[in-house]
C-alpha cells in the first residue's frame, strides 16, 4: 500500500494534511492489465529515492519551505540541501512564481551526478542529515564534487485555495507542468508514458516499455488512472506499481567473471564438439 494524505481547511484558511490509505497494488503484466481495466494510465518511472511532501507559504516575509518525509516528519533542516533547487524553480519572491499564497508538492529526493546520472539510493546518506546527523556514512568515500541533490516532482495536492487532490491525475499533471521551472540535474517532473488499456495492443506496449526500463536498471514504474483523483478510496481504481522484482525471473540480477576453467578430453569426444 501506498501513503497518503486527506485534506480540510479551517475558517481562518490553515490547512491540515490527515493520513490515510491509497491503495497501491504491486503485481505483474497480466495482472496489471486486469487491474488497469478499459483506463487511460499514466505509466510513470519510479525513482530510487527518498519521498518528500513540500510546502510552500508566502507571507509578508518571504517565502517559508517545509519539507515532510514519508513518515510525516518534518525534515526541513536535515534537506537543506535541496531548498536553493526548490526556490529557483518555484520561482519564490520573483515574479514569475506561479502561485499568491502556497503550495504543496510531492516528489522524490535524488542525488544528481553531472555526468549525466541519479546515483543510487544509498548516496542519499552523504547529503541528507538524520535528525541533525550523517548517519551510517562514516565509512563512505567523501562526496564526489560532481554530485548533488535534486527533486524530481510527480504531483500537487494543493496550489492557492485549489485542493489539487481532487482533481484528475490528468489535470494535475498539467498544473504541475505550469508551476515548475525545470533546472537541469536539479530539478524536474517525472518522466511518464500515457497507455491506452482499452486498446488492444496495452499489454504489448507496457511490456515494451518494462523492458526498456529494466535494460536502463530502472527500478520500475507506478500506473496511475488519468482520469483519476489523487484522493480516492475506490478499491477497483488503485494506483499500480511494477517492479521486475514481482515476476518470476525478473529480479535482482548479478555479474559473474570467468577466472579459471578445465577441460576433459574424454568429455569432448562424448559431446561431438570437436577440441575446445
Amino acid at each position: 500500500q501506498h501513503s497518503s494524505k486527506s485534506v480540510h481547511g479551517d475558517k481562518d484558511g490553515t490547512y491540515h494534511w490527515q493520513h490515510s490509505r491509497c491503495l497501491a497494488w504491486q503485481i505483474s503484466i497480466r495482472h496489471c492489465c486486469q487491474l488497469a481495466g478499459p483506463r487511460r494510465m499514466s505509466v510513470e518511472r519510479k525513482y530510487d529515492g527518498e519521498y518528500c511532501q513540500i510546502h510552500i507559504d508566502l507571507n509578508n516575509s518571504g517565502a517559508d519551505i517545509k519539507i515532510f518525509s514519508k513518515s510525516g516528519r518534518d525534515s526541513t533542516s536535515d534537506r537543506m540541501g535541496i531548498h536553493r533547487a526548490l526556490w529557483d524553480s518555484l520561482e519564490l519572491d520573483t515574479a514569475g512564481c506561479k502561485f499568491k499564497k502556497r503550495c504543496i508538492l510531492e516528489g522524490e529526493l535524488l542525488v544528481w551526478n553531472d555526468d549525466g546520472r541519479i546515483e543510487p539510493f544509498h548516496k542519499i546518506r552523504r547529503h541528507v542529515k538524520r535528525s541533525g546527523r550523517f548517519l551510517g556514512a562514516a565509512r563512505d568515500s567523501p562526496v564526489e564534487l560532481s554530485e548533488h541533490l535534486m527533486i524530481m516532482f510527480y504531483d500537487i495536492l494543493l496550489l492557492d485555495d485549489i485542493v489539487c487532490g481532487l482533481e484528475t491525475h490528468d489535470e494535475r499533471r498539467r498544473q504541475l507542468q505550469s508551476l515548475v521551472r525545470r533546472i537541469p540535474g536539479r530539478t524536474d517532473i517525472g518522466s511518464r508514458e500515457v497507455i491506452n488499456f482499452s486498446s488492444f495492443d496495452a499489454a504489448e506496449r507496457l511490456s515494451e516499455t518494462f523492458a526498456q526500463a529494466i535494460t536502463q536498471r530502472w527500478e520500475g514504474f507506478v500506473l496511475k488512472g488519468c482520469d483519476d483523483t489523487y484522493f480516492s478510496f475506490n478499491r477497483s481504481r488503485p494506483f499500480i506499481k511494477l517492479k521486475k522484482d514481482y515476476i518470476p525471473g525478473l529480479g535482482d540480477t548479478a555479474d559473474f567473471v570467468i577466472i579459471g576453467g578445465r577441460r576433459n578430453a574424454g568429455d569432448e569426444h562424448e559431446l561431438g564438439i570437436g577440441s575446445l
